[in-house]
């Protein structure tokens, strides 16, 4: 209650359990200086104005530090779409030449690449060392292949196809983007018959890639997107998703690597790498929500079949993800809703709900053979015991008549 009689309402903020207490320190001296700016600004420009509400000063440094980024974003989009194809802006800040630009990146399509630029050195080094080229081939093949045994243990043991189906949709959008608009691969591609998609194409027909080859006859592959970059970020994801955070930092540092190798061969533009990287961790997530439904038993009808030409729409324009995030928001917002997710947060280290584990073919597989071993076990045993029993009674007989014989001989004696 204020003097005048007025009733000051306090207004609750929201309860926020998302960030550490460090962060949270930071954030709040980070505002109350905005807050002191705007009060400042406020003063000094509108003098004759009484002073802001500490929410009018957020709002107005809000909209203040939009027009600044917009601005921002603006320069920048004008500067490439100015300069986008002119190779010789991209060297200067490198020290090279601006004559040695067609050297560098230029190719018979005109593509500039600035991926292939920073990387040129490694580039002119693998290209005499051609049978390095096919060492650092043959890891990268088997850095691919490993990752492939836990898709298929996530997969087909722990009945967990949320992994899977992300995968199968990175490569069918790979295949649809595709098969629309062919992006030819460098002219000046560093091919190995131990590489991918390589290593299949010299299964059917006569490669000439041999090692220390200098051949560089550039077998047709799909370039846009990466699906090497984007399958790697899909397994690495889901490994610290369900708490394997070594091996989840394994794969995404060999992914580096393996950006870094296919830049420095020329196997993908430095396009295919970012939207294979973009792919894999935010196109494919509505994929990644199927297979969790699929794990639990739904049918791809139920799952993907809208119920009436409205829901269509909305899902083939997006409009649905977007109302999905508007409930969200408003759901959020509920203190009841907030409290809860401050004890899912509290209890995440104890719990592992992100894993959809269900039964699989190789479970009920081996539940079978486990229990025809059991009791085909007790089986053997029987007739093991069984034939021990005739075995000492034998044994008894031989003795019997061992002795008796023995007794006959001496009496005729």
């Amino acid at each position: 209650m204020t003097n005048d009689g007025n009733v000051q309402q306090s207004v609750k903020e929201p309860k926020s359990c998302f960030h550490s207490s460090s962060w949270s320190t930071t954030a709040s001296t980070a505002f109350s200086t905005s807050v002191g700016r705007a009060t400042f600004l406020s003063k000094t420009i509108l003098p004759k104005t009484p002073e802001l509400h500490p929410r009018t000063s957020k709002a107005l440094w809000r909209d203040l530090i939009f027009v600044i980024m917009g601005c921002i974003a603006i320069s920048i989009v004008s500067y490439v779409e100015t300069y986008a194809p002119d190779a010789k802006a991209r060297y200067s800040p490198y020290g090279y030449e601006h004559h040695q630009h067609e050297q560098y990146s230029g190719n018979p399509y005109g593509i500039v690449d600035t991926g292939y630029i920073l990387t040129h050195p490694l580039y002119e080094w693998l290209r005499m060392n051609r049978n390095w080229n096919d060492t650092l081939a043959v890891m990268n093949s088997i850095a691919l292949v490993i990752p492939s045994f836990y898709v298929l243990y996530i997969t087909n043991w722990k009945g967990d196809y949320s992994l899977s189906f992300r995968i199968i949709f990175v490569q069918l959008l790979r295949s649809f983007c595709g098969w629309f608009t062919y992006l030819p691969p460098d002219p000046t591609y560093l091919n190995s018959r131990f590489d991918f998609p390589d290593l299949v194409h010299c299964l059917f027909q006569e490669c000439e890639t041999a090692s220390g080859s200098t051949s560089n006859e550039v077998m047709p592959f799909v370039s846009f997107f990466s699906g090497h970059v984007a399958s790697l970020a899909v397994v690495g994801n889901h490994m610290w998703l369900t708490r394997r955070y070594k091996s989840a930092i394994i794969i995404h540092l060999v992914n580096l690597l393996q950006i870094v190798r296919l830049l420095a061969t020329r196997g993908h533009y430095s396009i295919d790498i970012i939207i294979g990287w973009f792919v894999a961790v935010y196109v494919s997530n509505p994929a990644g929500k199927l297979g969790q439904c699929y794990s639990r038993g739904a049918t791809m009808y139920e799952m993907m079949m809208p119920n009436t030409p409205r829901e269509a729409f909305e899902h083939v324009t997006g409009i649905t993800h977007s109302r999905n995030e508007s409930r969200m928001t408003l759901l959020l917002r509920r203190p009841e809703v907030q409290d809860l997710l401050c004890a899912i947060l509290q209890d995440e280290t104890n719990s592992d709900d992100y894993s959809s584990e269900s039964e699989t073919t190789a479970r009920i597989f081996q539940k079978m053979v486990l229990q025809l071993v059991s009791e085909r076990a007790e089986i053997v045993q029987h007739h093991v015991n069984h034939l021990q029993l005739r075995s000492y009674s034998v044994v008894e007989q031989d003795g019997s008549a061992e002795v008796a014989t023995w007794s006959f001989r001496r009496r005729k004696k």
